[in-house]
């Protein structure tokens, strides 16, 4: 008899050994699932912000590209075209921010390069309507503004295009 019982309460032990390391197994598990699902869920949700920034970063770049590109045309129309508008200061600070609080070093990097080419942009302009707004200039500063424009506007759809690149790289989308 008091084999039986020995077997029967080492059996027992056992069978509750086995439920008790079933039962921690499955809490570690889904203790592991929980946070690898928690950790994939914040990972979206930065990639997300990421690329939401990252476009309206874009969108702002190439409206001011769109304004780079048409600021004083070649040639004019009868009557003349209407001036495309620089985004706003505010526009630009939020895109200013964006770049700041999203971008990597190498966006904001390119960015910098980029909106160089941009000021050298609005400063010409603003030479070239001083110029004209005496009547013209005999000492070759408005062809000189003229020059420098003209050079600034092929620069800058190069500049903007490296900047689209690798936020595109960055998102792991394939650049076209």
């Amino acid at each position: 008899m008091s084999q039986e019982w020995v077997a029967l309460v080492a059996s027992g032990t056992v069978s509750v050994a086995v439920a008790v390391a079933g039962a921690v197994t499955a809490i570690w598990i889904a203790t592991l699932n929980r946070d690898t699902t928690l950790q994939l869920a914040r990972e979206e949700r930065k990639q997300q912000r990421l690329s939401s920034a990252y476009i309206e970063i874009l969108s702002l770049v190439h409206r001011i590209g769109y304004w780079a590109s048409r600021v004083r045309p070649l040639m004019d129309t009868n009557p003349p075209q209407e001036r495309p508008l620089l985004p706003s200061p505010e526009e630009q600070a939020r895109m200013e921010a964006l770049v700041t609080a999203f971008g990597s070093k190498e966006v904001r990097d390119l960015k910098t390069e980029w909106w160089k080419e941009i000021a050298e942009i609005l400063l010409r302009d603003e030479d070239i309507a001083y110029w004209q707004k005496d009547g013209g200039d005999d000492s070759g500063g408005e062809q000189a503004s003229w020059k420098a424009l003209r050079k600034h506007q092929k620069a800058e759809p190069e500049m903007r295009r490296a900047l689209g690149e690798q936020i595109a790289k960055e998102l792991e989308h394939p650049s076209t």
